[in-house]
């Protein structure tokens, strides 16, 4: 299919303001996404990103790429709604092949269900939502390679700084003279999440340097726009900030609501440790009642002096590591009136 044929219906990714919106910002630049799929795409893996880039639709800042729609709609299945889409031409001796491209950024890898199972519906739609459009009847020659490139965030230990690639190969009985080409359905699988060290494999080296967490904001910036000669106006320093205050929300969230939980498992083992000792024992109800406050104060006390402990040391890591100010840092932890003092005093007497 040449430039010709891609459809001129199409438009950017939806630009609601959802968490997922700082991930579709930075894989709309041209170069980035261009390094993408380099990365993640067989076909494009000995061409330059220059060239990679002219396989685009750019629009009229010169770097941001036009995106398909990213909601299916289907009358049977309902809406489907993905991160990304687009068309992109791919190098070829005669003329280019144009396939479609579907990127989606994962920070969950246990959502309840294989995420196979998803890139595999996600595929099956993009397919499906070609009749019609790309071709019609019975023309199914004229059908689209299809791709789904999913990057995961936080995948589970084993699978860390790992790519998995599907698709379909035959497997034949007998001597079959033709073999049909059927290619239109792939799959790949970015497994980040590991210290960032020199055992990151070669061929995954951009991705995991992008959306790394355990890199400063310096280093990964002299790295992408130095080594990878991403363009300075291109590089997504907002946006990759903006994905780092997301997740370490997302940690807060989880510390609040396991001390919650915890005191809240503290206070109802304290009062059957009390009753069980007052029934066994006999003792007087008031010496029961100061032991299980006693004990109801200690494990608020310890769990408040966990909850300060982890939010100085994800501030120390923001400020460090992200550059991030104090204020910017404490916005983030969003600690109590209780934990704030002594949050600040360790952040002031680290950092003058």
């Amino acid at each position: 299919m040449t430039e010709n044929d891609i459809p001129k219906t199409r438009r950017h990714a939806d630009s609601s303001n959802d968490e997922d919106q700082p991930f579709k910002s930075i894989v709309h630049r041209a170069s980035i996404l261009a390094w993408i799929l380099k990365e993640c795409i067989d076909d494009l893996r000995d061409v330059s990103t220059e060239e990679i880039v002219k396989g685009l639709d750019i629009g009229e800042d010169g770097y941001s790429v036009k995106g398909r729609e990213t909601e299916l709609i289907s009358e049977d299945n309902g809406p489907v709604k993905l991160d990304c889409v687009f068309d992109v031409r791919i190098p070829g001796d005669d003329n280019p092949v144009s396939v479609i491209i579907d990127i989606e950024g994962q920070n969950n890898s246990h959502p309840g269900y294989p995420i196979g199972k998803r890139a595999e519906y996600y595929v099956s739609r993009l397919i499906c939502n070609q009749k019609g459009i790309e071709f019609d009847k019975s023309n199914y020659g004229k059908m689209r390679r299809v791709f789904s490139i999913w990057i995961m965030m936080d995948p589970r230990k084993g699978n860390r700084m790992s790519m998995l690639k599907y698709g379909m190969k035959p497997e034949t009985i007998g001597n079959p003279q033709q073999i049909e080409s059927m290619d239109s359905m792939n799959i790949v699988i970015v497994n980040l999440g590991r210290d960032y060290d020199d055992s990151i494999p070669e061929d995954m080296l951009f991705i995991a340097t992008l959306f790394s967490r355990d890199i400063s904001e310096k280093r990964r910036e002299r790295i992408i726009c130095d080594r990878f000669k991403v363009p300075q106006k291109e590089y997504p320093s907002e946006e990759l900030k903006a994905m780092d205050s997301l997740y370490y929300d997302t940690i807060n969230r989880g510390l609040r609501e396991g001390r919650e939980k915890g005191l809240a498992e503290g206070r109802a083992e304290g009062r059957a440790e009390g009753r069980a000792e007052g029934r066994a024992e006999g003792r007087a109800e008031g010496r029961a009642e100061g032991r299980a406050e006693g004990r109801a104060e200690g494990i608020s006390e310890g769990k408040l002096q966990g909850s300060i402990q982890a939010k100085i040391d994800i501030a120390f890591r923001l400020m460090d590591e992200k550059g991030f100010s104090l204020e910017q840092a404490l916005e983030i932890v969003d600690p109590d009136e209780s934990e704030k003092e002594a949050i600040l005093d360790a952040l002031r007497t680290n950092h003058d």
